[in-house]
């Protein structure tokens, strides 16, 4: 084993394969060993997110990344996928997190909407006309 690729395993023990952020767990995983070359390092990671503590698969698997081709000298890859916000949106909606209830006080006095009857006048006239003005809430609920 090189210099390199000692100093590189040492660094890659350290790092957490698990973060918390608030309610979800995201993992994070090296696929392969680390390849060490004269021309640069290549590594292969993987991250999924889950409710905190809760490791449950999603419903649905990942789509195929597709590997890139050779890359000449001096190049760089970065290949993404949406696995990590869809696994990650999947954990928060397991755990009734994509419910809220949004309130007047909510939206910042900069922005010119607000929640109130004259905002849906155009789309429920009746509700605007009984109630003119008047401040209300919206029920946010993610359904499967």
């Amino acid at each position: 084993e090189s210099g390199l690729a000692s100093a590189l395993n040492a660094i890659l023990v350290e790092i957490p394969t698990t973060v918390t952020l608030g309610p979800l767990d995201v993992d994070i995983a090296l696929l392969f060993d680390p390849t060490v070359s004269a021309s640069g390092v290549a590594f292969l990671l993987a991250a999924e997110g889950y409710r905190a503590h809760n490791h449950t698969e999603p419903p649905f698997a990942p789509s195929v990344v597709p590997t890139p081709p050779n890359p000449p000298a001096d190049t760089s890859y970065i290949m993404l996928s949406d696995w990590l916000a869809n696994s990650a949106l999947w954990a928060l909606f397991d755990a009734g997190l994509l419910n809220a209830m949004i309130t007047p006080a909510m939206i910042p006095p900069s922005v010119p909407i607000h929640l109130n009857t004259s905002l849906f006048g155009d789309i429920i006239p009746p509700l605007a006309s009984m109630y003119p003005g008047r401040n209300f809430s919206i029920g946010v609920n993610a359904t499967a």
